[in-house]
Protein backbone atom coordinates (compact mmCIF):
# COMPACT_ATOMS: atom_id res chain seq x y z
CA UNK A 1 0.00 0.00 0.00
CA UNK A 2 0.79 3.32 -0.70
CA UNK A 3 0.58 6.09 1.88
CA UNK A 4 -2.19 8.87 0.30
CA UNK A 5 -0.75 12.40 0.00
CA UNK A 6 -3.27 13.13 1.86
CA UNK A 7 -1.54 11.72 5.13
CA UNK A 8 1.99 12.31 4.79
CA UNK A 9 2.38 11.65 8.29
CA UNK A 10 0.60 8.78 8.50
CA UNK A 11 2.10 7.48 11.74
CA UNK A 12 -0.03 7.36 14.59
CA UNK A 13 2.84 6.12 17.35
CA UNK A 14 3.70 9.97 16.80
CA UNK A 15 1.02 11.13 17.36
CA UNK A 16 0.45 12.53 20.63
CA UNK A 17 -3.22 11.02 22.02
CA UNK A 18 -4.98 14.16 21.83
CA UNK A 19 -3.91 14.84 17.80
CA UNK A 20 -5.13 11.20 17.26
CA UNK A 21 -8.26 11.78 18.84
CA UNK A 22 -8.66 14.85 17.13
CA UNK A 23 -8.11 13.10 14.17
CA UNK A 24 -10.52 10.68 14.80
CA UNK A 25 -13.14 13.73 16.14
CA UNK A 26 -12.41 15.26 13.46
CA UNK A 27 -14.79 15.37 9.72
CA UNK A 28 -12.37 13.43 7.65
CA UNK A 29 -13.03 9.16 7.17
CA UNK A 30 -9.87 8.26 8.94
CA UNK A 31 -8.66 7.27 11.60
CA UNK A 32 -11.77 4.84 11.87
CA UNK A 33 -12.67 2.40 13.88
CA UNK A 34 -9.79 -0.20 12.53
CA UNK A 35 -7.49 1.85 13.53
CA UNK A 36 -9.12 2.91 17.17
CA UNK A 37 -9.43 -0.14 17.71
CA UNK A 38 -5.91 -1.40 17.25
CA UNK A 39 -4.76 1.65 19.25
CA UNK A 40 -7.06 0.13 21.96
CA UNK A 41 -5.19 -2.99 21.61
CA UNK A 42 -2.01 -1.87 21.83
CA UNK A 43 -2.66 0.05 25.19
CA UNK A 44 -4.15 -3.21 26.60
CA UNK A 45 -1.03 -4.68 25.62
CA UNK A 46 1.23 -1.84 27.15
CA UNK A 47 -0.76 -2.05 30.54
CA UNK A 48 0.12 -6.11 30.39
CA UNK A 49 4.04 -5.16 29.87
CA UNK A 50 3.35 -2.82 32.68
CA UNK A 51 1.92 -5.42 34.90
CA UNK A 52 4.81 -8.11 33.57
CA UNK A 53 7.18 -5.04 34.76
CA UNK A 54 6.05 -4.64 37.89
CA UNK A 55 6.24 -8.22 38.87
CA UNK A 56 9.54 -9.35 37.72
CA UNK A 57 10.79 -6.54 39.86
CA UNK A 58 9.10 -8.25 43.48
CA UNK A 59 11.34 -10.66 45.11
CA UNK A 60 8.62 -12.87 45.68
CA UNK A 61 7.95 -13.68 42.12
CA UNK A 62 11.78 -14.65 41.37
CA UNK A 63 10.30 -18.34 40.08
CA UNK A 64 8.77 -16.65 37.12
CA UNK A 65 10.60 -13.90 36.32
CA UNK A 66 12.47 -15.50 33.10
CA UNK A 67 8.79 -16.42 31.98
CA UNK A 68 7.47 -13.00 32.29
CA UNK A 69 10.36 -11.43 31.01
CA UNK A 70 9.47 -13.59 27.87
CA UNK A 71 5.81 -12.50 27.95
CA UNK A 72 6.94 -8.53 28.72
CA UNK A 73 8.88 -8.85 25.28
CA UNK A 74 6.04 -10.01 23.49
CA UNK A 75 3.93 -7.71 24.64
CA UNK A 76 6.35 -5.03 23.24
CA UNK A 77 6.18 -7.15 20.12
CA UNK A 78 2.74 -7.49 19.33
CA UNK A 79 2.36 -3.44 20.77
CA UNK A 80 4.36 -2.56 18.16
CA UNK A 81 2.36 -4.49 15.74
CA UNK A 82 -0.58 -2.98 16.68
CA UNK A 83 0.49 0.48 16.05
CA UNK A 84 1.42 -0.46 12.63
CA UNK A 85 -1.83 -2.05 12.17
CA UNK A 86 -3.66 0.88 12.76
CA UNK A 87 -1.66 2.62 9.91
CA UNK A 88 -2.22 -0.03 7.61
CA UNK A 89 -5.60 0.70 8.22
CA UNK A 90 -6.08 4.16 7.64
CA UNK A 91 -3.56 3.67 4.48
CA UNK A 92 -6.74 0.87 3.40
CA UNK A 93 -9.77 2.93 4.20
CA UNK A 94 -8.20 6.22 2.65
CA UNK A 95 -7.62 4.16 -0.47
CA UNK A 96 -10.98 2.41 -0.49
CA UNK A 97 -12.68 5.85 -0.05
CA UNK A 98 -10.34 7.52 -3.01
CA UNK A 99 -11.90 4.31 -5.37
CA UNK A 100 -15.34 5.48 -4.01
CA UNK A 101 -14.98 8.91 -5.03
CA UNK A 102 -13.87 7.79 -8.52
CA UNK A 103 -16.17 9.09 -11.04
CA UNK A 104 -16.36 6.65 -13.76
CA UNK A 105 -17.32 2.78 -12.53
CA UNK A 106 -14.03 1.69 -14.91
CA UNK A 107 -12.09 3.91 -12.76
CA UNK A 108 -13.37 2.88 -9.41
CA UNK A 109 -13.43 -1.70 -10.25
CA UNK A 110 -9.29 -0.69 -11.21
CA UNK A 111 -8.79 1.22 -8.10
CA UNK A 112 -10.46 -1.34 -6.45
CA UNK A 113 -8.45 -4.13 -7.83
Amino acid sequence: MTVPTSWPDMNFANQTINEFLGNVAASTVTPSGGAVAAIGGASGAALCEMVCIHTIEKDDYTDVRTELTDIRDELGDHRNRLLELADEDSIAVDELQAAFETPSDANRTERLC
